[in-house]
């Protein structure tokens, strides 16, 4: 595990201090049905984003550096200078990004729901 990936779930930890694990389960099984049916892709919620955060980000986050990297692999010569992430959430391509450009300086992201990435910069700026 690097030390952006720690940073990440160190500072998912941090944000679920008060939270209620119980309550969590309950909206994460709710949101997960959710998918699973494909209704509503959009969070009706602050619980919903916290049980985003909690459940599905660590996951995504891996999902995309994994693809990061094999692209990596396959161009080694590969600088990635900026990015652009439509649909970006908590911003978990920007944690997967930087965990795996180190030529990363600019970054574009652009969410529809301001509180589901405002909690992502809270994520960011622990």
């Amino acid at each position: 595990m690097n030390e952006i990936e720690k940073k990440l779930f160190c500072n998912i930890n941090l944000l679920f201090e008060n939270i209620s694990l119980k309550n969590l389960k309950s909206v994460s099984k709710t949101l997960s049905d959710k998918y699973q049916k494909q209704k509503h892709k959009y969070f009706s919620s602050d619980d919903q984003r916290y049980a985003y955060i909690a459940c599905r980000m660590p996951a995504t986050f891996k999902a995309i550096e994994y693809v990061l990297n094999e692209i990596k692999t396959l161009c080694p010569k590969i600088k990635i200078n900026s990015a652009l992430d439509l649909g970006s959430g908590p911003l978990t391509s920007l944690w997967a990004l930087i965990s795996t450009f180190k030529s990363l300086n600019k970054v574009h992201l652009v969410e529809r729901d301001e509180k589901l990435s405002s909690l992502g910069k809270k994520l960011f700026s622990q």
